[in-house]
């Protein structure tokens, strides 16, 4: 924390000597460079890597094992001979070739199970992606609206400085000519000083914010990141009929859900792979080998090479059959597989259960946002025209400054929860748009 709050102080620092806050960045590329550089992204994209090479491996096992050896040795002394075996005193030089060669036929469906298993790994992957993607994007946005948020807030309390200075100029030339007194300016220079010191307070609020969500997505140049202002005008309402059935319309196309429906079927493949070890196995193996001898320092001819290699040649093929009879760690290990197997269901249920209850929460949020949000725009209407009220009669002298000053704050008040209300239903709203379909909700920003 201690970190965050030096960075601000520079951030404060730099941003008072540069210009590099001229380029700021609007949602669209914010999100195209979280997607592109969030290390949970990056990380999750290596996890798909290795997945699908644990494809690849198990797509092996149908392959034939194939290995090779070739040695070469000297003897010395009394040795039989490989060709007459009989012993004699000599010096041999031998050369041995061997060819190993064997594949399963039959063996209880493991391959298969062990295939399946790394696809359902695969797919389990790049759901964490999407579910990564959903979650980084809800993030961001939420981060980056709430900056809007704040700058508006900032314009609220920069117009209120604003008017009370004109107020103060005007009530210092009334002190002067005796129609006010120094109390009220002293009431204003006191205003104004609270204006002052919510705006500062706003302005590092802003600044703080900025910091973290350049530190969230990875930018590197945190000191010159700043979003660019995107003010929300008027929003349409829900569609209430839709709202309702929400979570039946869109529970096929939210990772999370996926995720849960692909862990289950993993478990029942890795109950089904337990079973496969208690069943018989069938191995075909085949063995060629040859080999070379040559004995040094003997005038008599001897056979070539190649001639040797292929007179001193041998195959052997056979198949092996293999019948588990009782394998104790086996059976332990079907009953494990079976645990967890329920203790996966369990888990998945509450998992559905909780993104079924944030569903439902949405759509009443989104509910409730749009009534605050008609609301409040309605009361600040009413408010607007009662401080236009309470203006004339404080300029006419009608309206003590405790009182012109309450109206102002609640104002003040007002116009900020009609934003709160505004950029809260509103992110309501994108969040619905993203568990809707969050592949179309990507190629609308890359686009």
């Amino acid at each position: 924390m201690c970190r965050l709050w030096f960075i601000l102080l520079g951030l404060s620092l730099s941003f008072e000597n540069t210009n590099a806050q001229d380029n700021k960045w609007s949602l669209k590329e914010v999100l195209n460079y979280a997607i592109k550089n969030n290390l949970n992204q990056k990380i999750q994209k290596l996890n798909i890597l290795l997945a699908e090479k644990g494809v690849l491996e198990a797509k092996g096992n149908f392959l034939p094992t194939i290995n090779s050896s070739i040695s070469n040795n000297f003897s010395i002394g009394l040795r039989p001979d490989p060709i007459t075996n009989t012993n004699e005193n000599r010096i041999r030089m031998n050369n041995n070739l061997n060819l190993n060669i064997s594949m399963p036929l039959l063996n209880g469906l493991k391959n298969i199970n062990k295939y399946r298993i790394s696809l359902l790994n695969l797919y389990i992957n790049q759901s964490l992606l999407d579910k990564n993607k959903k979650d980084l994007i809800i993030d961001v946005i939420n981060k980056f609206f709430n900056i809007i948020k704040s700058k508006e807030e900032t314009k609220i309390i920069k117009e209120s400085i604003k008017v009370f200075n004109q107020n103060l100029k005007k009530t210092k030339i009334l002190v002067e000519n005796g129609k006010k007194t120094k109390q009220e300016i002293a009431n204003l220079e006191a205003q104004l000083a609270t204006e002052e010191l919510k705006l500062l307070k706003k302005t590092n609020e802003i600044k703080m914010s900025n910091l973290l969500l350049a530190l969230y997505i990875n930018i590197e140049d945190i000191y010159n990141f700043d979003v660019e202002s995107k003010e929300v005008y008027e929003l349409s309402p829900p569609n209430m009929k839709y709202i309702e059935y929400i979570y039946d319309s869109i529970k096929n196309s939210i990772p999370d859900i996926k995720i849960e429906g692909l862990k289950n079927n993993l478990a029942n493949k890795k109950l089904d792979l337990a079973w496969n070890y208690l069943y018989p196995t069938i191995d075909f193996n085949y063995k060629y080998s040859s080999f070379y001898s040559y004995e040094l320092y003997n005038e008599e001819p001897q056979k070539k090479y190649f001639d040797q290699i292929a007179d001193n040649k041998s195959n052997y093929f056979g198949f092996t059959l293999n019948i588990p009879i009782f394998n104790f760690s086996s059976y332990i290990n079907i009953q494990k597989e079976q645990i967890n197997l329920k203790k996966q269901f369990y888990e998945s249920e509450k998992n559905i259960n909780k993104v079924k209850e944030y569903i439902n929460i949405l759509k009443r949020d989104i509910i409730n946002t749009y009534t605050e949000y008609i609301t409040s725009e309605k009361v600040l209407k009413v408010k607007n025209n009662a401080f236009d009220f309470d203006l004339k009669k404080y300029n006419l002298g009608k309206l003590s400054f405790y009182d012109y000053n309450k109206s102002k704050s609640d104002l003040n008040k007002k116009k900020i929860q009609f934003i709160t209300s505004k950029y809260s239903y509103y992110f309501k709203i994108k969040v619905l748009e993203i568990y809707e379909n969050l592949d179309l909700f990507i190629n609308k920003i890359e686009n």
